[in-house]
């Protein structure tokens, strides 16, 4: 197809790419996504890293294939409203970091500011384990109760200053 139609079989074609991926990831083999920028030398190979964007797979879905994949690593996340990061050990996620937020309120700021973009970009770089248990820990909970939390808390109206303003707005307005 060459996209003069309006066709959506391109973005179909993206989709079912991503989705292989994240198959792939999730089974440990290599995946086929883009390969990372050129890094030092290291004693090892590359880890193998899976990019893609959250137009495809929205934060929450993305969280809970990670989580469900007892995967290792760190998962960069671009946002309008900014950069953040979760870390993940053997599929709990251990920390998060977005608009000067760490631990849990940063991880709700980041699906409610991810969740009101309708997008953005994230990578997910593998972590050796030795190299996981030197990461801070200010996540308690798994992913599924975290996000049922940020869902509850949501629906009975309790968080409008969650689901309005995230910490890079409050932040700025000397609010944080």
């Amino acid at each position: 197809c060459c996209g003069a139609c309006g066709s959506p079989c391109l973005e179909l074609a993206a989709i079912v790419g991503f989705l292989e991926s994240v198959r792939a990831l999730l089974a440990g083999e290599s995946a086929s996504a883009p390969p990372p920028p050129p890094a030092a030398p290291s004693a090892g190979p590359a880890p193998q890293v899976m990019r893609g964007s959250l137009d495809v797979m929205d934060l929450p879905a993305l969280t809970q294939a990670i989580a469900l994949g007892g995967k290792t690593g760190r998962l960069a996340l671009e946002l309008t409203a900014g950069p953040g990061t979760l870390e993940f050990e053997g599929g709990q996620l251990v920390h998060a970091e977005f608009g000067g937020e760490s631990g849990e309120p940063a991880f709700t700021d980041l699906v409610c500011s991810s969740q009101a973009e309708g997008g953005g970009d994230f990578c997910f770089t593998p972590l050796p384990r030795e190299q996981a248990v030197k990461l801070p820990r200010t996540i308690h909970r798994s992913v599924d109760r975290l996000l049922l939390r940020i869902a509850a808390v949501i629906d009975e109206g309790l968080a409008a200053f969650e689901t309005t303003q995230t910490a890079p707005e409050r932040a700025a307005k000397g609010q944080a």
